[in-house]
């Protein structure tokens, strides 16, 4: 598995903290769990949580990228995380948001997903694995000791074990 290490300034970690926008509610007729239009979906979306990208440097391994953009990813599991007041939120990383043509193994997009539903942290990945095995489109998958340095605050702080995932996209 990976080994990947966060870096960010103080004033990009007090930047990602999610807001909490106006509510989305009850959609009349409609899907509850629907954000509002070019919006997040989904249950945290729905309560108003926000997430927005903040720059920071990922090191993978013994590759090094700069000025990546980061933000926290999920729903119920940003939820449970959040309620459970632990610092092990997953994570969407962006290698070529400010950094053009910036890849990864042929990826732009990083999903570093924090297993806090699944007891097993197998789930995704074998699951995944299913698929791409009899043949069918799915992400790759690996896992990764995940940690965060911000600058100032905390030095290399281990948040755990994550899986990572390719991003969903064309």
């Amino acid at each position: 598995w990976l080994s990947a290490l966060l870096t960010m300034s103080a004033e990009a970690w007090a930047a990602m903290q999610p807001r909490r926008g106006a509510s989305s509610g009850s959609r009349a007729g409609g899907n509850p769990y629907l954000g509002p239009p070019g919006a997040r979906n989904g249950t945290a979306a729905r309560q108003g949580v926000e997430f927005d990208y903040v720059h920071a440097t990922l090191q993978i391994n013994n590759w090094t990228f700069r000025d990546v953009a980061v933000r926290y990813k999920g729903n119920w599991s940003y939820l449970r995380a959040t309620r459970d007041g632990g610092d092990k939120i997953s994570l969407k990383v962006d290698l070529d948001k400010y950094v053009k043509g910036q890849k990864l193994a042929g990826l732009t997009t990083i999903n570093f997903q924090n297993n806090i539903l699944d007891s097993g942290r197998m789930n995704e990945v074998l699951a995944y694995r299913l698929y791409r095995d009899a043949g069918a489109l799915a992400p790759r998958t690996t896992y990764a000791q995940v940690y965060l340095t911000v600058e100032g605050q905390r030095t290399k702080r281990y948040l755990g074990l994550y899986s990572v995932s390719e991003n969903v996209d064309e």
